[in-house]
């Protein structure tokens, strides 16, 4: 889903499944309830006029409702896509995944996925495996056990964003 349509893989592929987390597998099945049990083929978080978001309603919830939530975080500079990233290093600290099987969820090659998360598998070197659902759960009862990540090197999600003037 792009700009409230449905596209594609770059790379042509059929789409890919993505393993849910079990706190978001509850969370979702929560909103599924709330939302009145929409059928498998009706969007779960569709405009008023149960169409995929446009651009504009997309920008809305990025600036109004994830900008509030990085905000009350202190997480300067976080976007959306930062969510991917943090997938992805939860799946490297479980230590249950190969790199191999890590790029198949992100539509990676093997290479790309090593490029990218290397420092996150280097600072794992002889660190305890702690499976990613225990690891959220800890999280939402005390936010202080896993402090902010601080990156060892910058990356292209944590590198300083340049906002342009309105």
């Amino acid at each position: 889903m792009s700009h409230g349509a449905f596209k594609g893989q770059k790379n042509e592929r059929p789409p890919r499944t993505v393993r849910l987390l079990a706190p978001l597998r509850a969370d979702l099945a929560q909103l599924w309830i709330a939302a009145g049990r929409p059928a498998d083929d009706e969007l779960l978080f569709p405009t008023a006029a149960d169409a995929p978001w446009p651009l504009h309603d997309w920008q809305n919830w990025r600036r109004r409702t994830f900008g509030a939530a990085v905000r009350a975080l202190d997480l300067s500079g976080a976007v959306p896509y930062d969510l991917r990233h943090s997938f992805a290093s939860l799946l490297i600290h479980e230590g249950l995944k190969s790199v191999v099987e890590i790029a198949g969820y992100f539509g990676h090659a093997p290479s790309v996925t090593l490029d990218t998360y290397a420092h996150v598998i280097e600072e794992l070197r002889g660190a305890e495996r702690i499976p990613a659902d225990e690891r959220i759960a800890k999280a939402r009862r005390d936010p202080g056990l896993f402090p902010a990540h601080e990156p060892t090197r910058a990356t292209p999600w944590n590198r300083p964003r340049t906002r342009k003037a309105p």
